[in-house]
């Protein structure tokens, strides 16, 4: 059973924000993690404000909101993919300094910036559906800056299919064909 009490061994937030529907937490206004775990120790389900989850060692986003009023701060976690993580989101997603190899699970609608860490090892053609995206990276800033420049130059266009059938032969071109898959 959860109680507030378990919430905030777990949680940061403010008196009269949590409503407890059964398995379900949902939150008005923000909230996050202040313990390390590898994954959420509870469901949650519409989060009003922004979503901290970053820097606590998680290795999925299962139990995440399933839409979030704010931003959502993953990165510096240990996710290989973005399964579980909330379908919408309306600031900014931010999952950089995190071993991806797969955006699968990546929001469905996102109305801000999305932030990721650019390695070889991540599809990027995913990222061409939201109409901002930054890539970031410390050893490999040239690599991330070509990268990050092709994806914004067909970041939010349509049709979808055309920008990424267009975007995947540019990064072939660059060089960069382990990252031009979904």
């Amino acid at each position: 059973m959860i109680t507030e009490d378990l919430l905030r061994e777990y949680l940061y937030f403010t008196d009269d924000q949590i409503e407890i529907d059964g398995d379900i937490v949902n939150v008005t206004g923000d909230v996050g993690l202040i313990k390390s775990c590898g994954e959420l120790p509870f469901q949650f389900g519409e989060v009003t404000g922004e979503v901290g989850f970053h820097e606590k060692e998680l290795t999925t986003l299962r139990g995440s909101p399933t839409k979030v009023g704010g931003a959502f701060y993953a990165y510096g976690n240990d996710l290989t993919d973005l399964k579980g993580g909330p379908k919408i989101v309306e600031g900014i997603y931010s999952v950089f300094r995190n071993p991806l190899t797969s955006l699968e699970g990546s929001p469905e609608i996102l109305k801000g910036r999305f932030y990721l860490s650019w390695s070889v090892n991540v599809p990027l053609l995913r990222l061409v559906k939201y109409n901002k995206v930054e890539l970031r990276s410390a050893l490999y800033a040239t690599d991330a800056k070509t990268c990050n420049s092709i994806i914004a130059s067909f970041a939010g266009k349509t049709p979808v299919r055309q920008a990424i059938i267009q975007c995947q032969k540019e990064l072939i071109d660059a060089g960069f064909s382990s990252n031009a898959i979904l």
